[in-house]
């Protein structure tokens, strides 16, 4: 911390407080991180103020530690930083005060121009849920998705669905994944095709959610081709379409690139088994381990199949 040649020293303070904190010197811990917020060669406070929430919290300051990060949203840069909201209303909740903690999330999803609103309207989402308020977090996630300034959609999109199975309604949920898969330049997909197939299946609708997925697997220009080939094979076998699984899985093994195939090659050795096909599910491993020679847990499935 005296060496004038570092210029951003925040992880030192973050490290020197952590040993002071082990060595049992929480105060002295609390008054070091201070003066790195105070210091104005810090060039990112943020993680000092995390750290000195913390250090609160385990010396049972936990008001004082709020009080601090609540005094901290009122600066002009750590006010966008959506990480002290986050972890503020952590504390609240752990003190089992989540009103105010809900509120302190609202309070950062008022703020103009903020990063990323993401995980503030997903928290905030969970803590109303657990109050039984799951009208007001439903609510809560359909502004996040209209919010043009929250960036992941999907992810709101998914957790939106997955509050409305809570409250017994899965049609819903459906239409929910369903309305965010038409959803025009909406990012990572994937995980609402994903989500979405999962949710038929449960509604008996398991040949639909297939032809989801089946849908998804020949978009131009879709992510997570691996993860929805899988998904699918999944759902064939659970209707005992195995030879149809293992046909899929085998166009994408021997297909185009699409990432690393390890878990398709475990998938169609696994379906290949439980129809009886040991033979073709080994000289399938051995092909794969041709391809990945360093995946250990393909390696250790090869030997136990063989």
């Amino acid at each position: 911390l005296a060496d004038a040649r570092i210029i951003d020293k925040k992880d030192i303070y973050c490290l020197c407080a952590e040993l002071m904190m082990k060595n049992n010197q929480i105060d002295e811990a609390a008054e070091l991180l201070n003066k790195g917020i105070s210091s104005k060669l810090i060039q990112d406070p943020v993680p000092l103020y995390h750290k000195f929430a913390t250090i609160m919290e385990k010396s049972g300051n936990t008001d004082t530690g709020v009080k601090f990060l609540k005094a901290a949203m009122s600066l002009p840069v750590i006010s966008l930083e959506p990480s002290i909201y986050l972890v503020c209303a952590k504390l609240l909740f752990r003190a089992r005060k989540i009103d105010d903690a809900v509120k302190v999330l609202k309070q950062g999803l008022l703020v103009s121009n903020m990063k990323d609103k993401d995980q503030l309207y997903k928290m905030c989402a969970e803590m109303l849920e657990k109050q039984g308020c799951l009208d007001d977090a439903i609510e809560i996630l359909e502004t996040g998705i209209a919010d043009k300034s929250a960036h992941n959609h999907a992810y709101l999109y998914k957790t939106c669905s997955e509050i409305i199975v809570k409250d017994g309604r899965l049609d819903d949920a459906i239409e929910m994944l369903k309305k965010g898969i038409s959803a025009p330049a909406l990012a990572n997909k994937v995980v609402l095709f994903q989500a979405c197939a999962k949710l038929m299946n449960k509604a008996g609708r398991t040949q639909e959610g297939i032809e989801l997925i089946e849908k998804a697997i020949q978009m131009p220009g879709m992510t997570g081709q691996v993860l929805l080939y899988q998904a699918c094979a999944k759902l064939m076998a659970g209707i005992n379409r195995h030879n149809d699984a293992i046909k899929l899985l085998g166009k994408a093994i021997n297909g185009p690139k699409i990432g690393n195939l390890v878990s398709l090659y475990q998938l169609c050795a696994e379906l290949m088994i439980s129809t009886k096909q040991h033979e073709k599910a080994v000289s399938l491993l051995k092909k794969g381990l041709a391809i990945y020679p360093k995946d250990k847990n393909l390696k250790l499935f090869y030997e136990k199949v063989r």
